[in-house]
């Protein structure tokens, strides 16, 4: 967990939702910094934004910049590490999409034969370049 095992054991999870989340951010904003210089606090709410909605994801970076838990230089590498992996399945997804309608268009062509629409091979045609 982002770095925090050792916090792990120091943590009551029977409870309510609200006093076991307080007492975690009690905990880990009390430790302070950890050696690489992010706090523990810092560490964890860097790891919650993986798993959130962009509107969450930008409440957690004010919090994380308004009371400075992740030192700069580290914000921008973990900035840059996210924002590479959001290209990345981005670009992933666009490839997949236009895979899907190749071979959608394809099997359109199969069944129409020299009935396809110049359209429809044209499209094949840009996708496959």
């Amino acid at each position: 967990m982002a770095g925090l095992s050792e916090f792990i054991p120091r943590f009551n999870l029977s409870g309510s939702t609200s006093i076991v989340v307080g007492e975690i951010v009690g905990t880990l904003w009390n430790f302070g910094s950890l050696d690489d210089g992010d706090t523990a606090l810092g560490k964890l709410l860097v790891t919650v934004k993986e798993y959130t909605g962009k509107e969450n994801k930008e409440f957690l970076d004010h919090l994380i910049q308004k009371y400075q838990l992740i030192p700069i230089t580290n914000q921008t590498t973990n900035t840059q590490v996210m924002t590479n992996n959001s290209q990345f399945d981005s670009n992933k997804r666009i490839i997949e999409n236009h895979k899907h309608r190749l071979q959608i268009l394809k099997e359109r062509h199969a069944l129409l034969g020299l009935n396809t629409q110049p359209k429809i091979l044209i499209e094949i045609e840009d996708i496959e370049k």
